[in-house]
């Protein structure tokens, strides 16, 4: 049997940014291209538990679509795992147009970038950029006017990753 080849793209980088007032911001760098995304977590959720539900179905290798909300607006985030290939997924983001805190299958049509990814790779970066903002949250003056982080999910997260097939966890170990 022909092994099938993926392009797979390894210049990527997501970056994450807890501001003030409800707000976040996600980066995603590919090669030489920058998507910005304004979050609010005026509609319930914001790009902490996004963030977070990415990187839990990447280490059950699950789909997943996410929203990053705006006022108004936003994009979905999708992750999709190749079958025959379980260390890769296809990463995309839809823009939601100038819809308010709500999107539906319909609106998913033109990605904004669609590229396949080493899953250990992309979990890597979200939950190294998601504990940098919980070392953040710890000081006092950078948590005014933000959301209480979630430091209990996120170091139940890196458990699982520790156990995971894509651990052990370069964080700290759990039986340490």
């Amino acid at each position: 049997m022909a092994r099938v080849e993926s392009k797979v793209q390894d210049d990527f980088h997501v970056s994450y940014h807890v501001g003030q007032h409800g707000w976040e911001h996600v980066n995603i760098f590919i090669c030489f291209q920058t998507f910005q995304f304004a979050v609010t977590e005026v509609y319930g959720t914001g790009g902490v538990d996004a963030l977070l539900e990415l990187c839990e179905a990447l280490l059950r290798n699950e789909a997943i679509k996410t929203p990053l909300f705006d006022e108004p607006g936003g994009v979905v985030l999708q992750l999709e795992p190749l079958p025959k290939q379980k260390h890769l997924a296809c990463f995309r983001a839809f823009d939601i147009g100038g819809r308010i805190g709500e999107y539906y299958n319909a609106d998913l049509h033109s990605p904004l970038f669609d590229i396949v990814i080493k899953r250990k790779q992309l979990f890597t970066n979200l939950i190294m950029e998601l504990w940098i903002e919980m070392l953040h949250s710890q000081e006092r003056s950078y948590r005014k006017n933000r959301s209480v982080f979630p430091v209990e999910k996120l170091v139940m997260l890196n458990m699982k990753w520790n156990a995971s097939d894509l651990g052990p966890s370069c964080l700290f170990h759990a039986d340490s």
